[in-house]
């Protein structure tokens, strides 16, 4: 199978390990970039559904440890986020699939810990490695819970006054030049690898977890832990710093009522969840359409949030999650075809420049010493002293407008001028003089050749 062009959203797909695989209905190509599924039709209806698939993507990994998928999956993306790109993991999936897994791990279990903790680590590794720049990482960590949106480490500022202004404040999504921002969410900054892992775990604990069939710990919301990257050289004096995103994104589950045989609230929940999966669906159709209209972004909180982190200028990698079982066939299906969708999305990731104004400032402040310190070189070697190139005074401008006014009237055959500014001056004052000089010709000649209306003759008369 060719390779596929490196301009679209990179898809992979992870199963679930079990030990009632249906070998029956599912197979992997030996490429590990294919699956094949065979529906058996129903023997009591007759109907023409499609009942045979073949999916292409970019990885199949079944059977595969919590290390091996970061390092094939996510290590790249991590990298490039520290070389200033944008970029975005998600983990999608039916609940039970094992996304947060994929994503999170076990906390008590180094060897089973998932991307996030995985990224932190390759994270500060980096840094510590890369002695010739600077770096500053700063972590937030969003929760949506029935379209409502929440911060999970809110928590940290147990003041009162804090948590009242909490309250009052809700969170809203912002966007400017094209890049969305979460208004009121609060980025901490996150000198280490274990100051940011105990933010993860302030975080995790934060979390709305439910309970129902098929899952014991099911999420129930859309969780996005944000990593902001700011890396500036110590070597050079350049005003310009790269200024990076990297967005891990746990999806909660979609779900089919009638298997989980969720009531009341948890019902509800999973509601909310199907409603927001089925916008993002939208989106990313939209996406891989350059015609389509791009506001079905808008449609919810969680379409919105993402709006800049798939695909475009942002490097993409999704993980779609399925649970290997016949009786989970259909959701394994449709996965799928969302991952094939999400491989249409185009993706062209450019490095985060930013100009930092106070280095900005300072660095203009220095090219003017250095020229100034060559002009007066050059001055010393043409001969030329006592030349300033500072503004010039109120004097020295009064002094000029003279000379230009003797100039004019023939007093003088010419005026000393030593440099630029002193030139601007002159023909500054030349405009001033000509204009004088029109308003004052136009006036001799109204009461010269003018003659007054006989109104003013009666009035002289009388």
């Amino acid at each position: 199978m060719p390779q596929r062009p490196s301009n679209k959203v990179k898809v992979y797909v992870r199963s679930r390990p079990t030990n009632n695989f249906a070998s029956d209905a599912i197979s992997f190509g030996r490429d590990n970039r294919t699956i094949s599924i065979h529906r058996v039709p129903s023997t009591n209806i007759v109907d023409n559904k499609i009942n045979d698939w073949a999916f292409h993507l970019d990885g199949v990994f079944h059977n595969i440890s919590q290390e091996d998928i970061f390092n094939f999956v996510a290590k790249d993306v991590v990298d490039r986020t520290i070389d200033g790109y944008n970029g975005t993991i998600l983990c999608y999936g039916q609940t039970g699939a094992g996304k947060t897994h994929t994503m999170t791990g076990f906390t008590e279990s180094y060897p089973n810990r998932g991307i996030i903790p995985r990224t932190l680590q390759h994270l500060y590794q980096q840094i510590n490695a890369r002695q010739e720049f600077s770096y500053t990482v700063r972590i937030a960590y969003l929760e949506i819970y029935n379209d409502s949106m929440c911060d999970l480490l809110r928590s940290l500022d147990s003041s009162p006054e804090y948590q009242q202004q909490q309250q009052q404040q809700q969170l809203s999504i912002g966007e400017d030049s094209g890049f969305i921002y979460i208004k009121g969410l609060s980025y901490r900054l996150a000198n280490s690898e274990e100051e940011a892992l105990n933010l993860l775990f302030e975080g995790e604990t934060n979390r709305a977890i439910g309970q129902h069939v098929l899952n014991k710990q099911s999420s129930r919301s859309h969780c996005i832990f944000t990593i902001l990257i700011e890396c500036r050289s110590v070597l050079s004096s350049d005003d310009k710093y790269t200024a990076s995103k990297l967005n891990l994104v746990d999806l909660a589950g979609s779900e089919r009522l009638a298997k989980t045989n969720s009531e009341g609230v948890t019902k509800r929940e999973a509601t909310f969840i199907n409603k927001s999966l089925s916008f993002l669906e939208q989106a990313v159709l939209n996406l891989s359409d350059k015609k389509a209209n791009q506001s079905h972004f808008r449609s919810s909180k969680l379409t919105h949030a993402l709006k800049d982190s798939i695909g475009g200028r942002c490097h993409t990698v999704m993980i779609a999650n399925i649970w290997p079982e016949i009786e989970h066939l259909e959701e394994t299906i449709s996965t799928l075809r969302f991952a094939s969708r999400m491989m249409c999305v185009p993706a062209e990731p450019t490095v985060n420049e930013v100009v930092d104004p106070v280095k900005a400032i300072e660095n203009y402040k220095r090219e003017n010493k250095h020229l100034k310190e060559e002009l007066a070189l050059h001055d010393t070697l043409a001969n030329r002293h006592g030349i300033s190139y500072d503004p010039l005074n109120e004097q020295q401008l009064h002094e000029i407008e003279n000379q230009c006014r003797r100039y004019v009237d023939g007093s003088v055959d010419e005026i000393q001028v030593k440099n630029i500014r002193q030139v601007q001056a002159a023909f500054n004052s030349f405009k001033t003089i000509c204009r004088t000089t029109e308003k004052d010709v136009e006036k001799k000649y109204r009461d010269r050749f003018v003659t007054p209306d006989k109104h003013e003759y009666d009035h002289q008369d009388s």
